[in-house]
């Protein structure tokens, strides 16, 4: 009789361990499963940024390609303004060699008449 309440006890003990043990376990499992929701919450929130983030570099990107056509472009329209400019002042010169010839042939001619008058 001593044996087999002693073998109850032991069961009882076993079964309170196992009882114990087995809310451990569950309070384990709540945990893990309230770190994976986190988790998942987490990489949502990433994903949400990452895409976010590759339109605006699809945008930046759209930026800088017009911003280096319209540097291209003005970079061009200098270069035709700058010969433009040179064409000018290449005009300009001639002029002023023209006129300063007119001016030195109308002397000299007014020189002419001034000594046969």
């Amino acid at each position: 009789m001593d044996l087999m309440r002693a073998q109850v006890e032991e069961s009882n003990r076993f079964v309170e361990t196992l009882t114990r043990e087995s809310g451990q376990w569950s309070a384990t499992v709540e945990e893990l499963k309230a770190q994976r929701d986190l988790t998942t919450q987490q990489t949502r929130t990433h994903e949400s940024a990452v895409a976010e983030l590759k339109l605006q570099l699809a945008h930046l990107q759209s930026q800088l390609e017009q911003s280096q056509q319209t540097q291209t472009r003005l970079t061009q329209e200098n270069e035709r303004l700058e010969s433009s400019t040179a064409e000018a002042k290449a005009e300009a010169a001639a002029a002023r060699l023209l006129a300063s010839q007119s001016t030195s042939a109308r002397d000299a001619l007014q020189a002419e008449l001034d000594t046969e008058i």
